[in-house]
């Protein structure tokens, strides 16, 4: 059985007094407590959990990719941008290469 001490203030007409008063809480409302606390701090435990698994996802993402970019940096591969720039310069090329073509070979005809 718990024991809770209260301490209540008596006013009289001369002073204020103190005065300490027991209250007996049966067995069973203890039990109550005490289930509700553990409940609480598995709660607690539970939601710390959820913060620490989200902080360890980013931390994995952003290590993996940094493994990524340095594995990019060894193969020496080319950035998007300058892939895309180089295969319009080359469809232009052929273009300019097949317009001569033609050229070329509308002016041998004409021999």
């Amino acid at each position: 059985m718990l024991t809770f001490i209260f301490i209540l203030n008596a006013e009289s007409t001369c002073s204020i007094r103190k005065r300490m008063v027991r209250v007996r809480i049966p067995r069973e409302i203890s039990i109550m407590l005490k289930r509700e606390k553990v409940l609480d701090d598995v709660a607690r435990l539970a939601g710390g959990a959820v913060g620490i698994a989200s902080d360890l996802k980013t931390q994995i993402s952003e290590m993996i990719r940094t493994q990524i970019d340095a594995k990019a940096q060894d193969l020496d591969l080319v950035p998007r941008e300058d892939f895309e720039k180089l295969e319009l310069m080359l469809i232009e090329a052929r273009k300019a290469q097949e317009e001569l073509g033609k050229r070329v070979s509308a002016l041998e005809g004409k021999k």
